[in-house]
């Protein structure tokens, strides 16, 4: 099957919907946010993003995934990279090569951009989506990547 990737806009939030309730509850199974909610947080994003580039994926008209890339800096002798934040596919199209494409749009963009690294995080027993990457040229690193949320982010920021 054919598929084209492009920018996504906010005339594209009623796709993405669909799309997103997927990913949704692929990830968080029950605890998945609602669609009224997924609606208005997409549109938000849209009305208020100035920086963050979301990629998608349609075959035929049909939306089949979504990539989103976001600048870092400095990086590196205070230029940017750009990090992959998220990338899903939906399960109608995976095996399709959409995954491939979306990353290799991201890179075209950061490169367009004059990005001077992509970097991405993969979840641990990902395997798929690992060896996606490497097979791509993605290297590993020798960074850890940590993170404060819930409770711990208040705790933080509010001490």
């Amino acid at each position: 099957m054919s598929f084209s990737v492009r920018a996504a806009t906010r005339s594209d939030v009623p796709a993405l919907v669909s799309l997103c309730l997927e990913m949704e509850t692929h990830y968080l199974g029950d605890d998945a946010i609602d669609e009224a909610t997924v609606r208005r947080r997409l549109t938000q994003w849209f009305d208020t993003n100035s920086d963050s580039v979301m990629l998608i994926a349609l075959k035929e008209a049909t939306l089949v995934g979504h990539a989103v890339i976001c600048p870092l800096f400095p990086a590196g002798n205070l230029n940017t990279a750009w990090f992959l934040k998220d990338i899903f596919v939906s399960k109608a199209a995976r095996d399709e090569g959409v995954g491939e494409a979306l990353i290799k749009a991201c890179a075209k963009e950061t490169v367009r951009r004059k990005g001077v690294r992509f970097d991405l995080t993969v979840d641990a027993g990902n395997d798929g989506a690992r060896a996606l990457y490497e097979r791509l040229g993605a290297q590993d690193t020798d960074k850890t990547y940590l993170r404060w949320d819930g409770e711990a982010l208040a705790a933080l920021g509010n001490g």
